[in-house]
């Protein structure tokens, strides 16, 4: 099958989850027989870890036309034309691309919640898509609220790759430890550093485990951390605590080496519904403190594979931290269920999935009497 991945994100140097989703994604179906081309904006083409990435510029329409050319410039004709977003209205990208593949049916997916106004209007446009993909059910019900028909949708969660997210032996983390030169009780977070990602509540919840156990905070932010954070760890007083990697990291290693990981999320807005922090360290048997916003909970359970705490309540989620850090028999048993949940969003298992998605849309709709 011919398969159109229509996306932004795809420029050199890009970190973001959804690129580094979308990629694992496009590469396990190129192994399983597909052919698969990258359609984003850019001013080259070129072929990056075995992707075929073509790209085309044009300041029309907000950029919207540089997807139609980007997609000319393959010389081919597409089964499928899967887009990727997190606004609705950006599904103009493969009705406008169709013109070049009449017959390619056109399945769209909303990775997150879009973080602008304008990315949060025209749902109605989904409707033009054969088959429309969000992460998790909360999504799903969202999208019929907003008028989306509901035999459209399907629930695809996003995948991670299980065989390079994988636990480490005691011993290989003992050595990874005394390497990276971490001693102390180490409270891990890793990834963007917006508002929504409660970066602020972390801090202070550390402030409060401090009084109970000898710990650092090690945190390995996407991009440069944002000066109102830089200026709390001042203002608590942590700075002595707080250990900051701004190279880019070999994220298993790292997942193996911390003693938790904390993922104090006030919103999923800009995160991808199932986020792969979160994932990744499921699969590493990493003990994982997060918040019971609705859509987490549809991945994992409290007290279950997680604890979860409220959004916004740094004092709770310190005394989660704390409460994990105390009891071993607790963490063995969260991270056991989390590592035998994490399989369930393996690449391997999501691409047969995304295969299905593929030839529903490929049945023909009968037509009205």
């Amino acid at each position: 099958m011919r398969i159109a991945f229509l996306t932004t994100g795809f420029s050199q140097g890009n970190k973001e989850a959804t690129k580094i989703t979308i990629s694992l994604l496009a590469r396990t179906l190129q192994k399983q027989g597909q052919e698969i081309s990258i359609i984003t904006q850019g001013k080259s083409s070129e072929h990056e870890q075995g992707l075929s990435i073509f790209r085309a510029s044009s300041p029309i329409v907000k950029g919207l036309l540089s997807y139609p050319l980007a997609l000319h410039k393959t010389q081919k004709k597409f089964h499928i034309l899967h887009g990727f977003s997190a606004a609705p209205a950006l599904i103009l990208r493969s009705l406008l691309s169709r013109h070049f593949s009449q017959n390619a049916k056109i399945v769209h997916s909303l990775k997150s919640y879009s973080k602008s106004k304008w990315g949060r209007k025209g749902y109605w446009l989904l409707n033009n898509a054969d088959v429309v993909t969000v992460p998790t059910e909360v999504f799903k019900r969202r999208l019929i609220a907003r008028g989306v028909k509901e035999r459209k949708i399907k629930v695809i969660h996003s995948p991670i790759d299980c065989q390079r997210f994988v636990p480490f032996t005691a011993t290989e983390k003992s050595k990874l430890r005394k390497k990276l030169g971490l001693s102390k009780k180490i409270i891990f977070y890793y990834g963007g550093t917006w508002n929504g990602k409660g970066v602020q509540d972390l801090l202070r919840a550390f402030t409060f485990l401090l009084h109970q156990h000898d710990a650092e905070l090690l945190l390995a932010p996407r991009y440069p951390l944002e000066k109102k954070h830089l200026q709390t760890i001042q203002q608590l007083g942590i700075a002595d605590r707080v250990r900051m990697v701004q190279e880019e990291i070999d994220v298993p290693k790292y997942l193996n080496a911390v003693d938790l990981l904390v993922l104090p999320y006030r919103s999923l807005v800009g995160t991808e519904g199932n986020p792969s922090c979160l994932l990744e360290a499921m699969a590493c048997k990493t003990p994982v403190v997060t918040t019971a916003l609705p859509e987490l909970q549809e991945i994992v359970g409290t007290e279950k594979e997680v604890l979860m705490v409220r959004p916004r309540d740094p004092a709770s989620l310190a005394l989660a931290m704390a409460r994990l850090l105390e009891n071993a028999t607790l963490r063995k048993r969260l991270t056991e269920n989390a590592h035998r949940k994490a399989q369930e969003f393996d690449v391997k298992k999501i691409a047969s999935e995304l295969m299905k998605v593929y030839k529903i849309a490929s049945i023909p709709v009968p037509k009205r009497i």
